[in-house]
């Protein structure tokens, strides 16, 4: 069978839907604030700057308020998630927020799942983390009514995938094991995390799955204070490194870090030291000039991983070194004077992935770049407004300008490979990251919405926030799928699945639902991503299938 193709990333950012028993909309807060809101009062950074790219953002947006996708009428809607985030932050109009989150919200199922393929039922565990998160920052209910009329219970959804199971899973988000490879990644839980506590879900009686939910992050920070992106091999973060697999990422550790201070400040039980040191493993990690690179072949200094990095270290009071990171970004961000006269002048505000992509713009232009700069722009904002993320669950007003110094993710059995592959992961919200292949037009899979499935991660996502992009990112190497890396964790405890209205799947005889996972999410990171959702992307020109390196965005995430 052919597993349908999910792009990936905070958010950067990337499960299975299974459902216990007498489970309900009982998890949803009671009430909800308004849709909208303008950035944290309390928020430092450079809101000239945030304004502009916020602007540039709008102006990139279709007539329903989405990023567009690779085809006509396909919102791109892991990177839609980033961009609302990033204009929440900034503090853009309430009408422009609701309008965007409608097109989100009218795209999640066809982006996270439930969705039908040849009797299959698919989701995306950082995908639906994403959603999940998404929705918190919109202040609505987790149930999404989406087109035909199917209600979509995206809280219930996420809670689904946290492993239940004793053992080196437990609390982790992740995909299903009837088909395909597990995606999910540090973007995908680090999300998971933000949209729990986001919804006060620490506040009911699923408080142990959301605490499980930390511990599980927590085992994939090392001792020296960085997390890594991808574990599928059912170790901890200090157990993989005699082998290798645990090499630092700084969004991971940006988009875990947010999440890890959102769960402390909700009163789950984290420990002060890994908040402690991972931030001063960021300050470690901060090139000279003030930027960041990201993970593995992303090392190079760029917008997405320092935008990431920004708001996490002013979050967690290391507020030199997040001023120094928005020095650097202004570096690489359309502004006048240095653009008067120039090509880009037409795009002010835009934010580039990196700075030869900046200086190339001087000479001619963003041109068929664009889709870069769209992805870097989302994430790069929070360098400017420096918004933790989990505040921007609160209706929040306009960023404060502070001091700027002068620059300084039991063994799955082998699945079947989908048609598709992903390139080697260079580095969120994506969280958060894995290197998201664009599809081409003859391999990119739509829903019968038209919606490409999956999207940036994240963040990145992770972002993404892979995901997470505050959930957006690039897959490891030997992964199959867009931001998908091998399968080796163990399976979600068996239970019925909820499919789609349209949905004639069943669950299997031993109790295992027969669902698969839709390929890795976004930004986000996460993302990531999100899939946190990495910010490098390949994008497949639908005509003539050209290929051109985009950024990661909510990476691994989305």
């Amino acid at each position: 069978m052919q597993v349908p193709i999910n792009r990936r990333l905070l958010a950067a950012t990337a499960g299975v839907l299974t459902a216990c028993a007498g489970t309900g909309l009982a998890h949803a807060p009671s009430s909800y604030a308004a849709v909208g809101g303008s950035p944290l009062a309390t928020a430092p950074g450079n809101p000239v700057a945030a304004t502009a790219a916020s602007t540039w953002l709008r102006s990139q947006l279709d007539s329903t308020g989405a990023m567009p996708g690779f085809a006509p009428g396909s919102p791109d809607v892991g990177l839609t998630i980033d961009t609302y985030w990033a204009m929440k932050a900034a503090g853009a109009p309430k009408a422009q927020l609701a309008k965007t989150w409608s097109a989100i919200s009218s795209h999640a199922q066809a982006y996270a799942g439930p969705q039908v393929y040849s009797g299959v039922t698919y989701i995306t565990a950082g995908a639906s983390a994403k959603v999940l998160f998404a929705a918190a920052t919109a202040g609505v209910s987790p149930v999404l009514t989406q087109p035909g009329g199917y209600k979509l219970n995206i809280l219930d959804q996420t809670l689904a995938l946290v492993n239940q199971k004793p053992g080196p899973e437990h609390g982790r988000l992740q995909d299903p094991a009837a088909d395909g490879p597990d995606s999910s990644n540090l973007f995908s839980q680090s999300l998971a995390v933000l949209g729990f506590v986001g919804m006060n879900e620490q506040k009911t009686t699923k408080r142990a799955v959301v605490q499980d939910a930390v511990n599980f992050l927590l085992t994939q920070q090392c001792s020296a204070g960085y997390f890594r992106m991808f574990y599928n091999d059912n170790l901890s973060c200090n157990a993989a490194r005699p082998s290798g697999n645990a090499q630092p990422d700084n969004d991971g550790t940006s988009m875990g870090l947010q999440a890890l201070m959102a769960a402390k400040a909700a009163g789950l039980s984290v420990p002060q030291s890994a908040i402690t040191r991972g931030a001063a493993f960021l300050v470690s990690a901060q090139k000279a000039n003030g930027s960041f690179g990201g993970g593995v072949s992303t090392e190079s200094p760029n917008s997405n991983s320092t935008g990431l990095a920004a708001a996490t270290l002013q979050a967690a009071g290391e507020i030199h070194a997040a001023a120094k990171a928005g020095a650097w970004m202004t570096t690489v961000q359309a502004m006048e004077p240095r653009i008067k006269g120039t090509p880009l002048a037409a795009d002010a505000g835009a934010i580039a992935y990196d700075q030869p992509t900046f200086a190339a713009a001087l000479k001619s232009g963003i041109g068929s770049m664009v889709g870069v700069w769209q992805r870097a722009t989302p994430q790069a904002i929070f360098a400017f407004a420096r918004v933790p993320f989990i505040d921007l669950v609160s209706t929040v007003s306009p960023t404060k300008p502070t001091p700027t110094p002068t620059p300084t993710p039991t063994k799955r059995s082998p699945k079947p490979t989908p048609s598709h592959t992903t390139t080697p992961k260079p580095t969120l919200p994506a969280s958060p990251a894995a290197t998201a292949v664009r599809p081409t037009a003859a391999s990119s899979a739509t829903s019968a919405a038209g919606v490409v499935v999956g999207g940036s991660g994240g963040g990145g996502a992770a972002a993404g926030l892979a995901g997470s992009n505050l959930i957006a990112g690039a897959a490891p190497q030997g992964a199959t799928g867009d931001a998908a890396p091998t399968a080796t964790a163990s399976a979600t405890t068996s239970a019925s699945v909820i499919p789609p209205a349209s949905s004639t799947s069943t669950p299997r005889a031993t109790g295992q639902a027969d669902v698969a996972a839709l390929g890795s999410p976004s930004s986000a990171h996460g993302g990531t991503n999100e899939w946190p959702l990495t910010i490098a992307i390949v994008i497949g020109a639908l005509a003539a299938g050209a290929l051109l390196v985009t950024p990661r965005l909510l990476k691994k995430e989305d």
